[in-house]
């Protein structure tokens, strides 16, 4: 690491560095980073709470409809893997 960093400024400058030269790579600060950043984020954001009920609301529906399109024409239909909403019966 030393000579890398050696060979990248031979003028012995120390201003010049990359952002992810001074990031804390300790376990504890890739979990915050990595799991407790979005949460902390949604907390913080109230349009996003809203955009991700809306699309938690959207994806349910469309996961509820399909499984009531295959329970009712069955698994091996073929007509079950297009969106059967565009295709008139």
């Amino acid at each position: 690491m030393l000579k890398a960093r050696r060979d990248k400024d031979p003028l012995g400058t120390t201003h010049l560095y990359a952002s992810l030269e001074t990031n804390d790579w300790s376990p504890k600060a890739t979990i915050d980073r990595t799991v407790l950043r979005p949460f902390k984020m949604l907390a913080g954001e109230p349009i996003l709470v809203l955009v991700t009920l809306y699309l938690s609301v959207v994806y349910g529906v469309l996961l509820i409809y399909q499984s009531v399109e295959v329970e009712k024409a069955g698994p091996n239909d073929a007509r079950v893997l297009f969106a059967r909403a565009h295709w008139p019966r």
